[in-house]
């Protein structure tokens, strides 16, 4: 029994050491145990940041689909505008082109009534003229045949010669119904 005390001693010994040692790898395991938390704490973080990030991300590209659905629309109410507008300036272009035709013969004729009018005073001035010429020929014939009768001797004209007859004829005729 004298060996039994050393070894007990030497076993409490031994059962310190090896407490000491688990303590100590327990310790270590506590150790990279917090370690792992901390760990796992920063990637919970990171995941959390991470999504976080991807729902904004998520959120903007709605937005931009959104956005791009509003542009489409707009974009294919423009496009019909713009072929509403083309097909209102080539009917405008043929309205141009007619009314262009329009102004041309218009002017055409307007020449041509020009003219025609021009033609018609020309004519006019012509006529009066001659009817002027006429007049003053008359006018003369007038003043000629006036002169001529006032070269006439006193017996006057015919109608004043005649009255003067039958004036005559009455006087011879009551000396004659006398003289009976």
């Amino acid at each position: 029994s004298g060996g039994t005390p050393v070894s007990g001693t030497a076993a409490r010994r031994g059962n310190q050491t090896t407490i000491s040692k688990l303590v100590a790898q327990l310790e270590q395991v506590r150790g990279q145990l917090d370690e792992l938390r901390k760990d796992k704490s920063s990637r919970d973080e990171f995941v959390k940041f991470v999504e976080g990030k991807l729902s904004e991300k998520d959120k903007e590209l709605t937005e931009a689909k959104d956005e791009a659905e509003s542009l489409k629309k707009r974009l294919d109410e423009v496009t019909v505008d713009h072929d509403r507008l083309l097909i209102k300036a080539e009917d405008m272009n043929g309205h141009i082109i007619a009314l262009e035709s329009s102004v041309k013969t218009m002017i055409e004729e307007r020449s041509k009534i020009a003219k025609a009018l021009e033609e018609r005073d020309a004519e006019l001035r012509e006529v009066a003229r001659k009817r002027r010429e006429a007049l003053r020929e008359l006018m003369e014939a007038e003043d000629q045949e006036e002169a001529e009768e006032n070269e006439r001797d006193d017996t006057g004209t015919a109608l004043e010669a005649l009255d003067r007859q039958r004036g005559e004829m009455e006087a011879v005729s009551a000396i004659l119904e006398a003289v009976r």
